[in-house]
C-alpha cells in the first residue's frame, strides 16, 4: 500500500490539528468581537448607541448590551447630572477702551495693559461700559442632540452669551455688576447680582430650546471690571464718596455727642432749679405757716389778741440769747444813735 493512501498518516494529522485550532481561535475571536460592546456604563455617564450613525439606544448607569462595530457604535458622554465648565472665547476690547491712543486723542505716557481674559466689553442701561469675564457651566439635556452637535455646541454657547448679555446689559445700571453707589445696601447689590446672572441663563436657554443642541446652561460666573481709561477716574470718585462719608459720620458722631451733652446739661439745670423751687417753698410754707393758721382762727376781736401772743412767743424765744438789752419809749423823748455800717 502506498502513503498517499494512507488517511491517517502524520503529515494530515497535523494538518487535522492546526485547522482544528484554527476554527477554535476563530470562534474565540468572533465570540470575543461579538462581546466587545457589550460593558458596564459608569455612575454619572450616559452611553449613546448609534446603528450605522442613527441613534438607536440611550443608556444611563448599568449594563449596556450592543453590537460591536461597525454594526453599532457606543459613545460614552457626561450624564444630565454632570456639570461641564465653558470658558467664555475673549473678545478685542472696542476701540478707545483699551487705554491706547484714538483718532482725536494722543498716546498716554503709560497704556494700561487691558485685563486678560476679559470676554468682552458691554453697554449698560445708564451709558456705562463694563468689561465682562465669565465662566459658563452647562450639562447635557438631550444626549443624542448633543453627540449629533458637540463641535457646534462650544462656538453657539459664546454666540448666545454675548447675544443676550448684550439684551440683558441695556436693562440694568452698571451698579448691577460693579459697586458704584457707595449707599446702596450690600443685600439690594447682591440680589440684582444674582438676578442680572439669571437672566443671563434664562435669555440663553430660551434661545438654545429652538437649536437642538442638546445642552441647558445652569451657571454662570460673571466677573466684571471697568475699562482701564475709566478706572482711575472710579477710583477717584471712590475714594471721594468714601471720604465725604467719613466726614459725615463723624459729623453726625460730633451732633449726637453734643446733643447729648446738651441733653445732660438741660437735665441738671432742671433739676437744680427744681431742687431749689422746693425748697424755696418748703421755707415759704415753713415761714408762714404760723401765721397762717392764726389768720384761720383769728376773728375781728381778737385779732390784736393773737398777735400780741406771736410777739411775745417771739420774744421768749428771742430774749434768752441777747447779751445785753436797752429799753426806749417809742412815745418818749430820748433819741438814740446806733452805729452801722456803710451801705
Amino acid at each position: 500500500m502506498s502513503a498517499a493512501a494512507e488517511p491517517d498518516g502524520p503529515l494530515v494529522q497535523s494538518i487535522s490539528l492546526a485547522f482544528r485550532a484554527a476554527v477554535a481561535a476563530t470562534i474565540l475571536l468572533a465570540l470575543a468581537w461579538l462581546a466587545s460592546d457589550i460593558r458596564q456604563v459608569p455612575p454619572d455617564t450616559t452611553a449613546v448607541v448609534s446603528l450605522f450613525g442613527r441613534v438607536v439606544q440611550i443608556k444611563s448607569a448599568g449594563l449596556l448590551l450592543a453590537l460591536p462595530r461597525p454594526i453599532e457604535a457606543v459613545r460614552l458622554l457626561p450624564g444630565p447630572e454632570r456639570q461641564i465648565s465653558l470658558g467664555i472665547e475673549r473678545q478685542a476690547p472696542a476701540a478707545g477702551l483699551d487705554g491706547g491712543a484714538g483718532p482725536s486723542r494722543p498716546a498716554p505716557r503709560i497704556s494700561p495693559a487691558p485685563p486678560s481674559g476679559a470676554a468682552g466689553s458691554y453697554l449698560t442701561g445708564d451709558g456705562g461700559v463694563v468689561l465682562i469675564d465669565v465662566a459658563l457651566t452647562f450639562r447635557i439635556a438631550d444626549p443624542a442632540a448633543y453627540m449629533l452637535a458637540e463641535a457646534h455646541v462650544p462656538p453657539a454657547l459664546n454666540r448666545l452669551f454675548r447675544a443676550a448679555t448684550v439684551g440683558v446689559a441695556a436693562r440694568h445700571p452698571l451698579d448691577d455688576f460693579l459697586v458704584v453707589d457707595q449707599g446702596r445696601a450690600a443685600a439690594t447689590r447682591a440680589t440684582a447680582s444674582t438676578a442680572l446672572r439669571q437672566e443671563i441663563v434664562a435669555a440663553m436657554n430660551a434661545r438654545l430650546a429652538g437649536l437642538g443642541l442638546g445642552v441647558e446652561v445652569t451657571r454662570l460666573d460673571l466677573t466684571a471690571s471697568l475699562p482701564p481709561v475709566a478706572r482711575g477716574a472710579f477710583e477717584m470718585v471712590l475714594t471721594a464718596g468714601q471720604g465725604a462719608d467719613q466726614a459725615i459720620a463723624m459729623a453726625r458722631t460730633d451732633a449726637t455727642r453734643r446733643l447729648a451733652e446738651a441733653d445732660r446739661a438741660r437735665d441738671d439745670l432742671l433739676n437744680v432749679a427744681r431742687a431749689r423751687a422746693a425748697e424755696r417753698v418748703t421755707t415759704a410754707h415753713a415761714e408762714t405757716d404760723e401765721i397762717v393758721a392764726l389768720q384761720a382762727r383769728a376773728t375781728e376781736g381778737a385779732r390784736a389778741n393773737l398777735l400780741d401772743q406771736v410777739y411775745r412767743d417771739r420774744m421768749a424765744k428771742l430774749v434768752p440769747t441777747i447779751g445785753r438789752l436797752t429799753a426806749v419809749d417809742p412815745r418818749g423823748d430820748v433819741r438814740l444813735i446806733l452805729p452801722g455800717g456803710e451801705k
